[in-house]
């Protein structure tokens, strides 16, 4: 049988004028709605009065609500809130519930109270009412009747999201608790649908925390962002906009070819990184091909863009690859040509595998200055044969050799055999501070029982600027007291 509201609203008027109270009730929402009838608020307000009034459970919040927003009668929050209540108490009505924590919360028709309207909203979640869950997280969103529970908050927001995916204020909310990588979506959802000038806003400031260098093209869509909230004036957009920051994100906005191009040009380090943080099979090619070059200046380039190529979502890209056209391009160096034979080398070092590794050792009895300090640079002590090179390199008279050598001595977990520890000892007799601090601090690293008894000798030294290597190694044995003192001593000396 079709459905005839206009029949419906026939038989519920005389229903209705013959006392009927749920045919009134009935009437008033046709009214209220306009369906099988023109729309009138004050007729249905008169209808679901006097359905409330002769005690029809279901009028009790539609009366409540025209009392409310004021339809087909005066506005009367009062009235609402003991209307509303009345229907909690006498049919837990679980929408009734959420109304009057909405009612605490506003301070309208009673007295403002937080906690009441925290109250209020939890039993109206308990008793299933979805809107509530909404209002309930953004109570623990802020902190208002209750802690402040982000957790908490996320749980309901995600609950209320399964019913009603495309809630704007809710993917909203749910964006402003969760992880940059996560909250993403959320944001870019209502920017989506709604052009929203917050939502843009937070898009570009998690995009600038998550990522720091962006293609031509995405750079292009997160400027348009800024501009519309700019035009919305959320707080920080302007000044964003004209900041140094942005300009240098929109200077190096730009195809990686000609990031290369300009690095090659000016030597500026933040044309590279932009290629780095990009790291993919474009910006290796790229790498490769000046590589190659017979140029000298774009053979550099190329192993400073293949050396830490890396990409900040993932795992290092080429690292394999990367070793095999190391291997390639030394070999088609000229000896004499040490300081581009370094450049190439490091590109191995910065891979960080046991097939860089290898390769660097052979180059351990290199003669060029250069290269050995790329071998102690790049080899981190991980195995008695990788130990014994940085000791042979730390015993070297170049410093800034020597310097890296002990230093990764330090930080490398392999070398307690008698000849290691005697080296090590000899090294404590260097003519520079330095080597002999480092030293120091590689034996107490190893629990050499000796090492202790020479933090205290190395103290009678004048070289403040040197004592840091002292303080770490005492903090390491824990004492505590000496380290405390080193670092008052070595501020005293820096300072005068």
């Amino acid at each position: 049988m079709p459905v005839d509201h206009r029949r419906a609203v026939r038989y519920y008027r005389r229903a209705a004028d013959a006392g009927h109270i749920e045919a009134a009730c009935n009437l008033g929402a046709s009214y209220h709605r306009g369906t099988g009838v023109r729309k009138d608020e004050h007729k249905a307000f008169f209808y679901i009065r006097f359905a409330a009034e002769n005690g029809d459970e279901l009028a009790y919040c539609g009366l409540a609500e025209s009392y409310y927003f004021g339809e087909g009668t005066r506005k009367n929050y009062r009235k609402a809130f003991e209307w509303f209540r009345r229907s909690y108490l006498q049919s837990r009505r679980a929408k009734a519930a959420d109304w009057l924590g909405a009612l605490y919360a506003e301070g309208k028709g009673v007295r403002r109270d937080l906690r009441k309207a925290f109250l209020w909203r939890k039993k109206a979640v308990a008793s299933g009412d979805e809107p509530a869950l909404f209002s309930l997280a953004l109570m623990y969103i802020h902190g208002e009747g209750t802690e402040k529970k982000p957790d908490e908050a996320r749980k309901l927001l995600e609950r209320f999201l399964e019913h009603n995916p495309d809630d704007c204020d809710a993917r909203y909310w749910l964006g402003m608790i969760s992880p940059a990588a996560e909250a993403l979506p959320h944001f870019d959802f209502v920017y989506r649908r709604e052009h929203d000038p917050w939502s843009a806003w937070q898009i570009v400031r998690l995009e600038l925390k998550v990522q720091r260098w962006f293609t031509p093209e995405r750079f292009m869509e997160l400027e348009k962002m800024l501009h519309r909230a700019v035009q919305g004036k959320v707080p920080g957009a302007n000044r964003l906009l004209r900041s140094r920051l942005w300009k240098l994100r929109r200077e190096t906005a730009i195809s990686s070819k000609e990031l290369a191009a300009r690095f090659r040009k000016t030597r500026n380090w933040r044309y590279c990184y932009a290629l780095h943080c990009r790291g993919g099979r474009v910006e290796f090619e790229i790498g490769k091909q000046y590589l190659f070059s017979d140029d000298r200046d774009d053979i550099y380039v190329g192993a400073r863009i293949l050396g830490q190529l890396m990409n900040l979502r993932c795992e290092r890209p080429f690292p394999q690859e990367t070793i095999v056209l190391v291997k390639k391009r030394m070999t088609g160096l000229s000896e004499n040509d040490s300081d581009i034979r370094a450049e190439v080398l490091r590109a191995a070092a910065w891979q960080h595998i046991p097939e860089g590794q290898e390769y660097l050792m052979r180059f351990a009895d290199d003669p060029a200055p250069e290269i050995r300090h790329v071998v102690a640079w790049g080899i981190y002590g991980e195995n008695r044969r990788e130990t014994e090179i940085l000791l042979k390199l730390a015993r070297v008279p170049d410093l800034d050799v020597c310097d890296w050598g002990l230093y990764n001595l330090i930080e490398g977990d392999c070398g307690t055999w008698p000849e290691f520890l005697d080296g090590l000892m000899e090294l404590t007799k260097h003519s520079e501070a330095v080597m002999r601090h480092q030293a120091i601090a590689a034996l107490v690293f190893r629990r050499v029982p000796q090492a202790e008894r020479l933090i205290y000798q190395a103290l009678q030294e004048p070289q403040a600027e040197e004592f840091q290597y002292l303080a770490d190694a005492a903090g390491y044995l824990g004492l505590t007291e000496l380290q405390a003192e080193i670092r008052r001593k070595y501020m005293a000396e820096t300072c005068m």
